[in-house]
């Protein structure tokens, strides 16, 4: 490698080791959550494991809305790796770091002229706060980005080969197809891409080859089809989505670090320039892949939160750097410009609310204070003793459930979430459920996310605890949770329990 090309790939292993950096501090930061949940159980990961193709698959289609592709990588990647949540999370990490990477070779590819696009667009891609979080969530939105980018770069160079290169013929199906197996919105991005190519590659010399390389993918889905039916047909008698208009207009803020106009000003400096190929061809990619999705979304409500647009993130990307590029601004005012987009997404990366405000956010747990509650549980609760734990005040609480249930799974403690208690008897009275859960056990411990606000399930349970506890004391009082420990007035001893605890 020549010394000139090493500097120019020296800007974005700058921008890699960025986005290694804040997505490495999150790998570990907050408990799974349900989908993460579905994404071990799913994939027969460790209790829930190991299962053959056959067996796996069959939960996937009983369980999962995607389809199979994340969850055989992960489970390939558990069988080496382990099955530990911040494990599972370093692949996704992994892949959203090559996606990066695919980024900016793709805008090599558009604007082989024009280097700033290209080191642009993995600078906007890294340094969206979005992008940052999801590097680290045990999901396959860093897969389906990758898929994508890689499809699209694949395809511009079959496009443009001056000969029949077999190796990017495998490669371009291979993507394609993996990019319809990682995400529902998979086939809409491969049909946007599609659409491009029938009404504005006409006139290449590999046209005719190039859709029957897209025929193929699509051959490669057929099997999953059936599947897809049926839960589009459930997703129809069971809507989840909300107003498109807000998913919009969320996207457009959380994507661009909550400076949409910046960033829509560079993509429309593009459109005096629409008559250019690599200009056209992203346009109409983004125009083509979001207006297929809110068509979608029209008959099968499925946009609920805009993780599920996550594909138009790349895109838009390339567009802003490719109206970046045409300013033409002097190189210090442009690294400026850049590093100001890295210092924003990493200051929004560090804040607790930007994405815990979107709508239809789940609510997370932070994890060191679980982490540490978890082990003393361990080590210091007794068998039969209850453990009430409360994370949010949200109707999203729930969420935790299950994920709680796989934490405690090899526990002879009576766990649950205060909100769930008896959930499976849902017509009686919530304090009804509490005191059939707590079967005054001798001992009781709650563990509360710090700062947690009353509501009816805490006032049900203080009355049950003035009627018939003694509080023992708060014996972990973190920056985020507090465990505190209950002796039933008649069959506990705080001061033997502390003891033992301290022993």
């Amino acid at each position: 490698m020549t010394l000139r090309r090493t500097y120019q790939w020296l800007p974005v292993l700058l921008v890699l080791l960025y986005a290694a950096w804040l997505g490495a501090r999150s790998l570990n930061a907050d408990a799974i959550w349900l989908d993460e949940y579905y994404s071990i159980y799913e994939s027969g990961g460790g209790i829930y494991g190991p299962l053959s193709p056959s067996e796996m698959l069959a939960r996937i289609v009983t369980n999962s809305v995607w389809s199979p592709a994340y969850n055989i990588i992960l489970a390939l990647w558990g069988a080496f790796a382990g099955w530990q949540p911040v494990v599972g999370r370093v692949l996704f990490w992994l892949l959203g770091l090559l996606a990066v990477a695919v980024t900016y070779r793709l805008g090599r590819q558009l604007f082989p002229n024009l280097p700033l696009v290209a080191v642009g667009a993995a600078v906007f891609l890294a340094g969206s706060a979005f992008y940052i979080y999801y590097l680290h969530e045990l999901r396959a939105y860093t897969l389906h980005v990758l898929a994508g980018c890689a499809t699209m770069s694949l395809y511009w160079s079959l496009l443009h080969a001056t000969t029949r290169p077999r190796l990017k013929q495998i490669g371009f199906t291979c993507a394609a197809t993996l990019l319809l197996y990682s995400h529902p919105v998979g086939q809409l991005w491969l049909a946007a891409l599609a659409g491009y190519h029938i009404l504005f590659a006409r006139h290449t010399p590999h046209w005719n080859r190039i859709i029957f390389l897209f025929l193929l993918a699509g051959t490669a889905y057929v099997p999953w089809v059936g599947v897809m039916l049926v839960r589009m047909g459930l997703q129809i008698e069971m809507p989840r989505g909300t107003n498109p208009l807000l998913i919009l207009q969320t996207a457009s803020t959380a994507f661009t670090n909550q400076i949409p106009l910046v960033v829509g000003l560079l993509c429309l400096l593009t459109l005096p320039r629409l008559n250019r190929k690599p200009i056209q061809f992203l346009w109409v990619t983004l125009v083509g892949l979001i207006a297929l999705v809110l068509l979608m979304d029209r008959f099968v409500s499925f946009l609920f939160h805009i993780r599920h647009l996550i594909a138009a993130l790349p895109v838009v990307m390339l567009l802003a750097a490719a109206g970046l590029a045409q300013l033409r601004l002097p190189r210090w005012i442009l690294v400026l410009a850049l590093g100001g987009w890295l210092a924003l997404g990493a200051y929004l990366s560090f804040s607790d609310g930007y994405l815990a405000d979107l709508p239809n956010a789940a609510p997370t747990l932070p994890n060191p204070g679980f982490d540490t509650t978890h082990r003393y549980l361990n080590d210091h609760a007794a068998p039969g003793d209850v453990v009430l734990f409360q994370f949010s005040d949200s109707q999203g609480e729930f969420l935790m459930s299950l994920p709680l249930e796989y934490y405690f799974h090899d526990s002879q403690l009576r766990v649950s979430l205060l909100s769930m208690v008896s959930a499976d008897n849902h017509t009686a009275p919530f304090d009804q459920r509490l005191r059939d859960f707590v079967d005054d056990a001798p001992y009781l411990w709650t563990a509360d996310v710090t700062g947690h606000p009353a509501n009816a399930s805490t006032a049900a349970l203080e009355t049950l605890l003035t009627e018939a506890y003694l509080r023992c004391g708060t014996l972990l009082d973190l920056p985020d949770m507090q465990l505190t420990l209950y002796a039933h007035s008649t069959r506990g001893n705080c001061e033997a329990r502390i003891a033992a605890a301290d022993g």
